[in-house]
């Protein structure tokens, strides 16, 4: 349940991050869509995918690997969304 938590939390920065991206660089409609989805589908797929690998390489039963895996999913959505981001400028 924490970890949805999280996950919708984060989509809510990743589609933040694109919305700032967009104005910033006063982008069209298409752009602010563009922007705003590739944000969220990038920041989703690594914030899912990141804590995964961590806690996988952790050992499971040691204190704190919960909790380190619960701020990678921030960290991973941050940095999957400002990837995103990167690749959709990349492309224009």
């Amino acid at each position: 349940m924490m970890t949805m938590t999280l996950l919708l939390a984060g989509l809510a920065l990743a589609a933040g991050m694109g919305i700032y991206e967009a104005w910033t660089k006063q982008r069209g409609v298409a752009g602010w869509t563009v922007n705003i989805v590739a944000s969220a589908v990038g920041g989703i797929a690594a914030g899912m995918a990141l804590p995964m690998l961590v806690v996988t390489a952790l050992n499971p039963g040691r204190d704190g690997a919960f909790y380190i895996g619960m701020a990678s999913v921030v960290i991973g959505v941050v940095a999957g969304s400002s990837i995103a981001l990167w690749i959709v400028n990349r492309f224009r």
